[in-house]
Order: C-alpha cells, then sequence, then structure tokens
C-alpha cells in the first residue's frame, strides 16, 4: 500500500513520531525512507526476526551514513552500537561490555537510584513525554557515571 513519504530524519518527526509510526504499522508496515535508503520496520514481530536474522537484516548496510544527534564537531556520524553488524557489532559491544559488569553496576547502584530520583522529582504536573524527561537522561546519567564523565560534562 502506498504511503505519503515519511522523513524519518525529520524534526517533526523527531518531535512527535507516534502518529507516523501508526500510519506506517496500518499502511506500510515494512517502509522505505527515500532519501538513505534505509527501511523502517514498524510492526513487533517483524523488528524481533530482523534483530536475529544477520545475513538478511543489515544494520550499519546503508548507502551513506545516517545523521546522528551531534555531540559536536565531526561526532555527527559516529557509529552507533545499535547501528553496526557482526563482526565489528560483537567488537564494539566487548570492549564497552567491560565496563558494565554486573559488579560495576551494583557499586553505582545508590547513584543510578539518586539519578532517578530527581529525574521522577523534576516531572512536571499533567501531561508530559517520558523519553525527554526520563529515558533519555538516565541512561546517560548510568553511563557518564560509570565512565567516569564529570556531571558537568553529561550534557554534551
Amino acid at each position: 500500500m502506498e504511503t505519503d513519504e515519511i522523513d524519518l530524519f525529520s524534526p517533526e518527526f523527531q518531535e512527535d513520531p507516534y502518529p507516523a509510526y501508526a500510519r506506517l504499522r496500518a499502511q506500510s508496515p515494512v517502509y522505505r525512507e527515500s532519501r538513505y535508503g534505509v527501511y523502517a520496520l514498524t510492526r513487533f514481530a517483524d523488528v524481533e526476526a530482523a534483530l536475529r536474522d544477520h545475513e538478511t537484516f543489515r544494520s550499519g548496510a546503508g548507502p551513506a551514513p545516517m545523521p546522528m544527534p551531534s555531540g559536536g564537531p565531526g561526532m555527527d556520524m559516529l557509529p552507533l552500537l545499535a547501528a553496526t553488524d557482526p563482526p565489528h557489532h560483537d567488537q564494539l559491544r566487548a570492549l564497552v561490555s567491560r565496563a558494565f559488569t554486573p559488579r560495576r553496576i551494583a557499586a553505582s547502584e545508590q547513584r543510578i537510584r539518586g539519578f532517578a530520583r530527581r529525574l521522577v522529582d523534576e516531572l512536571p504536573e499533567g501531561e508530559f513525554d517520558l523519553v525527554p524527561a526520563v529515558s533519555v537522561p538516565l541512561p546517560v546519567a548510568v553511563i557518564a557515571e560509570i565512565l567516569g564523565v564529570d556531571a558537568a560534562y553529561q550534557d554534551d
């Protein structure tokens, strides 16, 4: 079924992707984004199957690097762990996993709970978007804590 063009990388989509995802699930559950030539799978069963089949479905095999949130000059095209395929993914994951052992996580538990409490305490009254309010800043704070990033630089 034909679907009007949806720019998965536009600020409008990023601001409120839920209506577009609902439309894609209903009309085009396997959607090809024309600018970068990437595919978006919008149904859970399809995503789960793709995650398990590295031969058919590739995370990092697009025709060009896709834009990523920028951390500064030259940082906007760095590979994300989730956007790489085996064996490179496995190599990156092995490096990262050394910092995230159960012992290191347990040693940081009280500080992690403190981060979570602060975020919850700062939630606005009424309706709010959980992703920018909690789902993004909490893992950033936890990762920064475990990697030893000074709190003053966590926003960077």
